[in-house]
């Protein structure tokens, strides 16, 4: 009798600690996933807000910066939005980031064009630029792409779309989902991707864009370690990109829970549990800005790095860690045999995940330019749950952390046993 209150007692602490850890995860993934954060981009100092609820998240779990401060400084030319984004087609007036977005290069411009349609499928008919401008001063260039379905036709158009852009607007209507980025540069005159099923020909658009191309945008790196009990020179680091797109205008915030909240979360409670647990190694943790703008952060941190790059015996980046229910991928796993020998016998023991897949290195996150300069290095992300992504609709609410607890002693277990 007992051996069987132990058992209960034990397993209720068990429940305890996991129920602690979704919690924490949860209480972070909503600040910086929040309204008040204007989507950790470059409008309304969201980054910056970011970057010292992280570096305060680090000293409140007990992390000591990796230098003299928690944040690595760089600069960075970005084009922003900062004010007005409206977009009218006759008397409607449309929605940002629900209907139409403008395109991250676009610049400010302001004025009323009637819509030119040409047929994605019959791109022929489109005369050169400059006869084009000749015909219709006040025109706007529409390419209808929601028939197209070759994707030869769709790479002719986007170059249709770069060398128009140059000498009058463009729209680009589609049924596909709306994404936006961020850029480092303007073009001419802006782009607009819109769903379709707004404009016919002649139809008359108006549109008042504000654009601010900065050419030294002040960014942080995020820094913070656990100092190693035995080998103090030897690192094990974990990463997470903590930027995201930030506002198109004043009504579109592109708040990024999944992309990157959940990450800089899971991130975190990594930290915290290493900062109550520390090991042989020094643990190190790093929230990168300017991913969404190229891997910019990263990249400067591989350039000047504050810890020495050879002594890193493993670095692990996450994105994308809201759901997991499908598993989780392993990019440049394939380049790592150790990492996925590790991760897939522990799975496959435990039952943790459905699967832990992996891909060949890629350029597409922070593990990047680590990989590139001979570190040990993967990205991981979660499979499953909300598909919102780079748009209005990638908030909270949608993250379900799910297999959570099963991806922690996932990466625990690599970060101890690598």
């Amino acid at each position: 009798m007992r051996k069987i209150l132990v058992l209960l007692v034990l397993s209720s602490l068990c429940v305890l600690v996991k129920a602690q850890d979704i919690s924490y995860v949860r209480e972070k993934a909503a600040m910086l996933s929040s309204a008040d954060m204007k989507g950790r981009g470059y409008v309304g100092n969201g980054l910056a807000q970011a970057a010292a609820y992280i570096a305060s998240s680090y000293k409140e779990a007990g992390l000591n910066p990796l230098g003299e401060g928690y944040f690595q400084p760089f600069t960075q030319q970005v084009n922003v939005f900062p004010g007005a984004v409206e977009v009218k087609v006759e008397d409607m007036v449309l929605m940002p980031g629900k209907d139409y977005l403008v395109d991250p290069a676009s610049p400010s411009h302001q004025g009323l064009y009637r819509a030119k349609v040409y047929d994605g499928n019959n791109l022929r008919a489109i005369p050169n630029p400059m006869l084009f401008k000749e015909q219709c001063a006040d025109c706007i260039l529409v390419l209808d792409m929601n028939a197209v379905e070759e994707e030869d036709i769709k790479e002719r158009a986007r170059q249709i779309k770069e060398m128009f852009s140059s000498i009058v607007p463009v729209i680009w209507m589609s049924d596909e989902k709306l994404a936006w980025s961020v850029a480092d540069e303007q073009r001419g005159f802006p782009v607009l991707e819109m769903n379709n099923g707004y404009i016919v020909d002649n139809a008359f658009i108006a549109m008042d864009i504000e654009a601010d191309l900065r050419k030294d945008f002040l960014a942080d790196n995020v820094i913070a370690k656990v100092e190693g009990t035995q080998y103090p020179d030897s690192f094990m680091v974990f990463t997470a990109h903590y930027d995201h797109l930030g506002m198109m205008g004043e009504e579109a915030t592109f708040l990024g829970a999944n992309d990157n909240a959940s990450g800089v979360s899971v991130m975190l409670s990594l930290a915290k549990y290493y900062a109550e647990n520390p090991q042989p190694c020094t643990m190190v943790f790093i929230a990168f800005a300017g991913e969404e703008a190229g891997l910019v952060g990263s990249k400067y941190f591989v350039d000047h790095p504050s810890i020495d790059l050879k002594a890193i015996r493993l670095l692990v980046n996450l994105d994308l860690m809201g759901s997991g229910v499908e598993g989780i991928m392993v990019v440049n796993g394939k380049e790592n045999p150790k990492v996925m020998k590790i991760l897939q016998k522990e799975n496959d023991t435990q039952g943790y995940l459905p699967k832990v897949g992996q891909r060949s290195q890629s350029a597409n996150s922070d593990h990047y330019y680590f990989a590139e300069a001979g570190v040990p290095a993967v990205f991981i992300y979660a499979l499953g749950g909300s598909s919102a992504y780079h748009d209005i609709f990638d908030v909270y609410e949608n993250l379900t952390f799910e297999e959570y607890p099963d991806i922690f002693r996932l990466l625990t277990h690599l970060s101890e046993s690598y």
